[in-house]
């Protein structure tokens, strides 16, 4: 360092570090900024909350208190959550959000939780509904290469309205999506 200020920083040639490493999205990676461009496109907005939410949100969608979606991670002091668009008088909103979600693991090791990846999309106006979102799953899973999908009804899931809700079957054996092969 001595030598170089002598010398001068000036006088010292310009050049970017070498190395052999090569960058690049991860597969997951790719298929989020996938999934995030085609929603987009379709008109949704990219929305970001808190991870952290009070159990008060999660009985609001009357989830059973022996569900395994209460498996939350406990916290001390959570966040609260941001009021609703609704409750704030706006007529239409049409928004995704992938985000982590963190689940207790009663069976690892290190009593650490799982943590995934989950995609959320939530509309609500005038034009939109069951099958509004509908059309839009399906375009999502048509650009990311799942095709032939069903859906089934489903009444015994006590967090939706019993006419409007679906589970969505995929056929097992479909190869990856093109540019996604498995690693």
């Amino acid at each position: 360092e001595e030598v170089a200020r002598i010398y001068g920083y000036d006088n010292l040639p310009v050049t970017l570090p070498k190395g052999n490493n090569e960058s690049g999205k991860s597969r997951e990676r790719a298929i989020r900024d996938m999934a995030r461009e085609a929603l987009c496109s379709m008109g949704l907005n990219e929305i970001q909350t808190y991870s952290f939410v009070s159990p008060k949100g999660v009985d609001n969608v009357r989830i059973g208190e022996d569900s395994w979606e209460r498996a939350f991670v406990r916290l001390l002091n959570p966040l609260g959550v941001l009021a609703r668009n609704y409750s704030r008088n706006i007529d239409a909103v049409k928004a995704f959000e992938i985000g982590n979600t963190f689940m207790d693991n009663p069976y690892s090791p290190d009593n650490l939780p799982d943590e995934q990846y989950s995609l959320c999309i939530g509309m609500y106006g005038k034009d939109e509904d069951f099958y509004s979102l509908k059309g839009n799953i399906v375009e999502l899973l048509k650009i990311m290469g799942i095709k032939d999908v069903t859906f089934i009804a489903e009444s015994e899931y006590g967090v939706y309205h019993p006419g409007r809700c679906a589970r969505i079957a995929v056929p097992s054996g479909r190869p990856a999506p093109e540019g996604m092969e498995p690693e």
